[in-house]
């Protein structure tokens, strides 16, 4: 089995929602929990998304976020949200 290294202080991680759109108030007080253990968060471009009527955008709109997240060499974690 391959296991990915330990999250550590300065380490940045992602947060995408594949899913339902999220409340940013209940994002943003999951983003300060994580802030303060000296970990940095990028959150997907689509997760607060209006263009769908319950998902955090359309298919490929999260699609995109998530590839995005995957591609970016500097996240160390992704965080699916719901």
């Amino acid at each position: 089995m391959i296991q990915p290294p330990t999250v550590k202080r300065g380490d940045a991680v992602g947060i995408v929602g594949p899913g339902r759109k999220l409340d940013p108030d209940t994002v943003n007080a999951a983003i300060r929990i994580i802030d303060s253990w000296g970990v940095k968060v990028k959150v997907g471009q689509n997760l607060f998304s209006s263009k769908h009527s319950y998902l955090s955008g359309v298919d490929a709109e999260r699609h995109e976020d998530l590839q995005r997240m995957l591609d970016d060499t500097s996240i160390k974690a992704i965080i699916c949200a719901r």
